[in-house]
């Protein structure tokens, strides 16, 4: 328009999480957003940003997302990157199109002139829909997932997102190739209970963001003028959309903040996001996975725990399941799972909770396929 506008530039790359890629521009600050100032759209100029790896590894789709940032108000474009001359996927994740107990997730697929493929996949908990012996041409690529699918191949290394079936090219005679994506929009869900979440984390050794959103993607701030909170004592702070607090290094207080509905946190270390949560209402329930499975019930009132198995039958008694018939309020407990035989199948698990109590959802399958 005629009014100038100032602000920011921060760019992105979204899958092809084994590409390794960095991104480099004169234009960049020690945070690595690029400044604007007093822009109209009568402005020309150009910003040159450069894209580089060192791994050596089979081209796979990415996207770069730029995100305006013009105090606040912030603009998303993507722009998706893919080689021309090898068979692979048009995107560069898997769309969730039903995010139910048996997910569903799609692709396109371009098989280039004179290339014909089969496609496999070792995943027990996902099986294909679609045709797998593909000639040239755009082809409709969908998998349905068992109870459990989401969770049984692990996370991105940035952990934003649960990463999809690798899915194996198979041509006469020549090597193979994996496709390795992620599944958009699966970041890890949240909950909180009256408008409240406490901040699960204290005394880090170093400064963190904390920003909030109600839609669109995730993004941290760009500038470094935020609100920062008490580095001691207890706090309470409200977030609006789009609104950041800072959290300083050491920080032994415990904190809350107060969220008028569902939306996303973004975990920040400047401009590096470290996290990125999907906020929805429930009871406050926080898991950790480390040596054993901790569940800590933030909420007020005591919750019972039940165990559901899904999954392949007689793979049930290959696992040793520890795990108290409830938890108090404002307690934790340990979860303990472990195998009493060498060939057991994938074990897969997950947590749930809601009005009736605190849900553990077990799945292992041996079998390929449905």
């Amino acid at each position: 328009g005629v009014v100038p506008v100032s602000g920011w530039l921060q760019v992105r790359i979204e899958g092809d999480p084994l590409g390794d890629w960095q991104i480099y521009s004169e234009c960049f600050d020690e945070r690595d957003v690029c400044r604007f100032d007093e822009i109209t759209q009568a402005s020309t100029g150009m910003i040159s940003v450069n894209l580089s790896r060192e791994v050596d590894a089979t081209p796979q789709p990415f996207r770069v997302v730029v995100l305006i940032d013009v105090h606040g108000h912030v603009d998303e474009h993507t722009i998706v990157f893919q080689t021309l001359e090898v068979t692979t996927t048009k995107d560069p994740l898997w769309i969730l199109v039903e995010d139910t107990e048996t997910p569903r997730i799609c692709v396109e697929i371009i098989v280039v002139d004179g290339d014909y493929i089969n496609l496999t996949s070792g995943n027990q908990f996902w099986y294909f829909e679609n045709e797998t012996s593909l000639g040239p041409g755009i082809h409709d690529l969908c998998m349905r997932g068992h109870e459990g699918a989401l969770f049984s191949q692990g996370r991105t290394p940035d952990h934003f997102f649960a990463m999809g079936p690798t899915v194996t090219i198979l041509r006469n005679n020549q090597t193979s190739q994996n496709l390795v994506m992620p599944i958009d929009n699966s970041q890890l869900k949240f909950q909180f209970s009256d408008g409240d979440w406490g901040l699960p984390f204290s005394n880090l050794t170093y400064e963190f963001s904390i920003t909030r959103g109600e839609s669109e993607s995730a993004f941290c701030p760009s500038t470094d003028v935020i609100v920062e909170v008490n580095s001691t004592g207890d706090w309470e702070r409200e977030l609006s959309d789009r609104s950041s607090i800072l959290i300083p290094a050491g920080h032994s207080g415990n904190g809350t903040i107060r969220m008028s509905g569902p939306g996303w946190l973004a975990i920040c270390s400047g401009t590096n996001m470290l996290s990125w949560y999907s906020m929805v209402e429930g009871p406050d329930v926080f898991t950790y996975s480390g040596e054993e499975l901790t569940i800590y019930n933030r909420e007020n009132y005591s919750m019972p725990i039940s165990i559901d198995w899904t999954g392949d039958a007689d793979e049930f008694d290959k696992w040793d399941i520890s795990v108290p018939s409830g938890i108090d309020a404002m307690s934790s407990v340990f979860v303990n799972m472990t195998s009493n035989d060498d060939s057991h199948a994938p074990l897969v698990y997950w947590v749930e909770t809601d009005e009736n109590g605190i849900n553990l959802n077990l799945a292992a399958r041996s079998n390929l396929g449905d």
